[in-house]
């Protein structure tokens, strides 16, 4: 999904979360500095040769080298998302979260919406630590099962 959405951003579309002309707060992001017109192709090429692997590991059952291969991109790709991606916003978003369900609704937070403490880039920063995850669990299972180990306890 995220490779379409990265090739959506490549054709045009609107919304990507990167870099400073569109998303104002990105000051200690590490993708501060990203445009659309170079990175939106990079992660759309990422998410489509992601998905193709992903098939990949969920079809082999191989046992040499190439098992080396599918892995250390798998935990890459976990580590880029889950880690490397995410900026003190998620944090920061996440320990704010209790006053903003609870606030907003209540009329306790005068002239703040929803929008302001969720907003695109930050939420886009939550999909990437959950595709992180995602890429964690591929990893593990895929490893499980071509070691022919059982999928629960790996023996």
């Amino acid at each position: 999904m995220y490779g379409i959405l990265g090739l959506y951003w490549t054709l045009g579309g609107a919304g990507f979360p990167f870099g400073y002309e569109n998303d104002s707060a990105a000051g200690l992001s590490i993708l501060a500095g990203m445009h659309a017109e170079t990175a939106a192709p990079v992660i759309a090429t990422l998410g489509l040769v992601g998905a193709v692997v992903a098939l990949v590991m969920t079809w082999s059952r191989d046992r040499e080298r190439s098992r080396l291969v599918y892995l250390a991109f798998a935990l890459t790709v976990a580590v880029m998302l889950a880690l490397v991606i995410p900026d003190y916003r998620v944090l920061q978003t996440a320990a704010e979260t209790p006053i903003f369900l609870v606030g907003v609704p209540l009329g306790l937070l005068p002239g703040v919406s929803l929008h302001d403490g969720f907003s695109w880039p930050v939420v886009n920063q939550f999909i990437c630590i959950g595709g992180g995850m995602v890429w964690i669990a591929t990893a593990v299972v895929y490893w499980r099962r071509s070691r022919d180990a059982c999928g629960n306890s790996s023996r």
